[in-house]
């Protein structure tokens, strides 16, 4: 269970309590600081290259007026870009969240969002002297919205994990409902679960048949308790990963008491 705000963070931003939504839990605005240092060091390079290609021209006049008009153009450019990322924000209450881009506002249910993928990828750049983690969240409502969230947040590690968490609780109290009343809760196109079991295909795995799933090289692999390789589904292809993980734990063990 994840810590709910102090009073100190609700001061620090000024946000209170949503009347539909609960209690303030987390705050994460955008990386401004980050987008001024790439839009700074983009109109760096674009002055330093026009610079250099101009260096020839021996009207200075004509080189300055050509620079003048590349400089404007990069500036608009890139302001938009910056402008465009700068009111962003992302506030978790108890009961679900608020999502701000621009000026776009919506307040949204953990129980609305139908999909949620989630992608941490570890990458380097020159032979390995920086490394970064690219996150990306990918959200899809009830009504067929998508949202994305990426590293332009501040702690956007910190917010896909309470994210997932909460979501993941109102879609595994749906998910029970469901599988109760006989439904089929797809995953994928080719997995889904039922009361019964796991569905792949034509093919079923029972409950008390399946061993719990693992997941190794992005993909979470289901196998019989014998071992024997059943299923595996990439998890860049499977929406709401822990929701499945949740749902074998709970059904393997009402099938399996003593496993």
């Amino acid at each position: 269970m994840t810590p709910e705000s102090s009073p100190e963070d609700t001061a620090i931003y000024g946000i209170e309590d949503d009347p539909v939504l609960g209690k303030y839990v987390s705050h994460y605005p955008g990386e401004r600081l980050r987008l001024l240092i790439i839009g700074g060091g983009i109109l760096a390079v674009v002055w330093f290259v026009t610079t250099v290609v101009l260096w020839s021209i021996e009207d200075e006049g004509l080189a300055a007026t050509i620079t003048v008009v590349i400089m404007a153009v990069a500036t608009l450019l890139v302001g938009w870009y910056v402008a465009h990322l700068w009111n962003r924000e992302v506030i978790l209450y108890v009961g679900g969240f608020s999502y701000r881009e621009g000026s776009q506002l919506a307040y949204l249910q953990y129980s609305e969002i139908r999909d949620f993928r989630q992608r941490a990828e570890r990458v380097s750049y020159f032979g390995g002297a920086i490394k970064r983690t690219i996150y990306e969240i990918n959200l899809t409502t009830a009504a067929g919205e998508q949202i994305k969230i990426g590293n332009f947040y501040k702690h956007v590690d910190e917010m896909g994990v309470q994210l997932e968490s909460r979501i993941t609780d109102a879609q595994l109290e749906r998910a029970q409902a469901m599988l109760r009343n006989g439904e089929l809760i797809p995953f994928t196109d080719h997995l889904s679960v039922s009361i019964d079991g796991i569905h792949a295909d034509s093919l079923m795995l029972p409950w008390a048949d399946a061993a719990p799933p693992q997941i190794k090289n992005r993909q979470v692999i289901i196998s019989t308790r014998g071992g024997d390789d059943w299923c595996r589904a990439p998890l860049k292809d499977l929406p709401n990963a822990r929701l499945l993980l949740a749902l074998f734990r709970e059904y393997t063990v009402q099938e399996n008491p003593t496993s």
